[in-house]
């Protein structure tokens, strides 16, 4: 699981203060969407109104600088510089699937040599 993170000072940003709650909520739910679907903080257009959105809260997020737009969606601002990338999280959930992999066989190999001892 990839988390989105929130910076505990987001509430009193400047780029953050005087924006309704109605955009925040937008710009939260689109970044745990990003996070899951590990995008890269990209926001394809076909989602803004699947995540409660419409075009004006966009422009919103826009002209406060938390997103930049692109030819087909939007951009999370600094995305890189708060939350993983894909490839950080692919490559951390291979590192845990073999991790644990591992250990399984290795409770496994326990289980058989405890197995032939009594045996």
């Amino acid at each position: 699981m990839a988390w989105f993170k929130v910076d505990d000072k987001f509430h009193s940003h400047p780029k953050v203060i005087g924006l309704p709650l109605r955009t925040i909520g937008l710009w939260t739910k689109a970044g745990a969407w990003s996070s899951d679907q590990l995008t890269d903080g990209f926001v394809p257009r076909a989602m803004l109104t699947i995540l409660g959105g419409n075009a004006g809260d966009a422009r919103t997020l826009v002209a406060a600088g938390l997103w930049s737009t692109t030819d087909d969606g939007w951009q999370f601002h600094d995305w890189a510089d708060q939350n993983p990338s894909r490839t950080e999280v692919l490559a951390h959930r291979e590192r845990d699937r073999d991790r644990k992999a591992d250990w399984r066989a290795k409770k496994a190999e326990l289980r058989a040599i405890k197995g032939g001892a009594h045996g």
